[in-house]
Protein backbone atom coordinates (compact mmCIF):
# COMPACT_ATOMS: atom_id res chain seq x y z
CA UNK A 1 0.00 0.00 0.00
CA UNK A 2 3.18 2.05 0.75
CA UNK A 3 3.89 1.92 -2.68
CA UNK A 4 1.00 3.16 -3.97
CA UNK A 5 1.14 6.57 -2.26
CA UNK A 6 2.68 9.11 -4.47
CA UNK A 7 5.85 10.71 -3.10
CA UNK A 8 5.49 14.29 -2.10
CA UNK A 9 6.53 16.72 -5.19
CA UNK A 10 9.16 19.02 -3.05
CA UNK A 11 11.13 15.69 -2.28
CA UNK A 12 11.27 14.89 -6.11
CA UNK A 13 12.10 18.33 -6.21
CA UNK A 14 15.25 18.04 -3.88
CA UNK A 15 16.40 14.86 -5.22
CA UNK A 16 15.91 15.52 -8.66
CA UNK A 17 18.43 19.24 -7.79
CA UNK A 18 20.58 17.18 -5.39
CA UNK A 19 21.69 14.45 -8.38
CA UNK A 20 22.27 17.39 -10.58
CA UNK A 21 24.76 19.12 -8.28
CA UNK A 22 26.50 15.78 -7.69
CA UNK A 23 26.80 15.79 -11.42
CA UNK A 24 27.79 19.33 -12.02
CA UNK A 25 30.27 19.07 -8.92
CA UNK A 26 31.48 15.69 -11.27
CA UNK A 27 32.50 17.18 -14.51
CA UNK A 28 33.45 20.15 -12.70
CA UNK A 29 36.10 18.87 -10.98
CA UNK A 30 37.41 16.14 -13.46
CA UNK A 31 37.71 19.33 -16.20
CA UNK A 32 40.05 21.52 -13.58
CA UNK A 33 41.73 18.28 -12.72
CA UNK A 34 45.89 18.45 -13.97
CA UNK A 35 48.07 16.31 -15.75
CA UNK A 36 50.83 14.98 -13.59
CA UNK A 37 54.39 13.19 -14.68
CA UNK A 38 56.30 10.56 -12.40
CA UNK A 39 59.75 10.72 -13.51
CA UNK A 40 62.60 7.97 -11.23
CA UNK A 41 65.83 8.85 -11.10
CA UNK A 42 67.69 5.66 -11.03
CA UNK A 43 70.91 7.13 -9.89
CA UNK A 44 69.59 8.50 -6.75
CA UNK A 45 66.80 6.11 -6.51
CA UNK A 46 64.37 8.74 -5.78
CA UNK A 47 60.75 9.89 -7.84
CA UNK A 48 59.78 13.43 -8.77
CA UNK A 49 56.14 14.52 -9.25
CA UNK A 50 55.93 17.27 -11.77
CA UNK A 51 52.67 18.91 -11.97
CA UNK A 52 49.62 20.68 -8.96
CA UNK A 53 51.94 20.50 -6.34
CA UNK A 54 55.96 19.57 -7.49
CA UNK A 55 57.21 17.11 -5.38
CA UNK A 56 61.04 16.38 -5.80
CA UNK A 57 62.90 13.83 -3.69
CA UNK A 58 59.90 11.20 -2.79
CA UNK A 59 61.28 7.93 -1.97
CA UNK A 60 58.41 4.86 -2.24
CA UNK A 61 57.09 3.73 0.83
CA UNK A 62 57.10 0.12 1.32
CA UNK A 63 53.77 -0.85 0.38
CA UNK A 64 52.51 -1.19 -2.85
CA UNK A 65 49.41 -2.83 -4.51
CA UNK A 66 50.47 -3.90 -8.41
CA UNK A 67 47.88 -5.62 -10.79
CA UNK A 68 47.63 -6.01 -14.08
CA UNK A 69 45.00 -2.86 -14.71
CA UNK A 70 45.87 -1.00 -11.54
CA UNK A 71 48.89 0.24 -10.11
CA UNK A 72 48.59 2.11 -6.14
CA UNK A 73 51.89 3.78 -5.91
CA UNK A 74 52.53 4.97 -1.99
CA UNK A 75 55.39 7.65 -1.44
CA UNK A 76 57.03 9.00 1.68
CA UNK A 77 58.23 12.86 1.47
CA UNK A 78 60.98 14.25 2.93
CA UNK A 79 58.76 15.15 5.63
CA UNK A 80 58.05 12.38 6.04
CA UNK A 81 54.11 12.42 4.83
CA UNK A 82 52.55 9.16 3.38
CA UNK A 83 50.26 9.88 0.18
CA UNK A 84 49.54 7.70 -3.11
CA UNK A 85 48.62 7.48 -6.53
CA UNK A 86 46.44 5.75 -8.47
CA UNK A 87 47.57 5.09 -11.98
CA UNK A 88 45.51 2.75 -14.17
CA UNK A 89 46.11 1.52 -17.25
CA UNK A 90 43.59 3.45 -19.28
CA UNK A 91 45.57 6.64 -18.07
CA UNK A 92 48.60 5.86 -19.51
CA UNK A 93 49.63 3.41 -22.78
CA UNK A 94 49.96 0.23 -22.10
CA UNK A 95 53.70 0.36 -22.65
CA UNK A 96 54.29 2.69 -19.95
CA UNK A 97 51.74 0.80 -17.49
CA UNK A 98 53.56 -2.58 -17.89
CA UNK A 99 56.95 -0.97 -17.67
CA UNK A 100 56.08 1.22 -14.01
CA UNK A 101 54.83 -2.35 -13.25
CA UNK A 102 58.13 -4.26 -14.49
CA UNK A 103 60.13 -1.32 -12.28
CA UNK A 104 58.36 -1.48 -9.25
CA UNK A 105 58.03 -5.09 -9.16
CA UNK A 106 61.92 -5.69 -9.73
CA UNK A 107 62.33 -3.40 -6.60
CA UNK A 108 60.86 -6.35 -4.89
CA UNK A 109 57.88 -3.76 -3.68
Amino acid sequence: MLILLPIVFWIKLLAIIAVGLFFYQSITVMRLAQMEELVFNSETDLWNLYGRDDLTELRLHSDQFITDWLIIIYFRTPEGVVFRRAITKDVVNSAEHHQLRSLLLSRGT
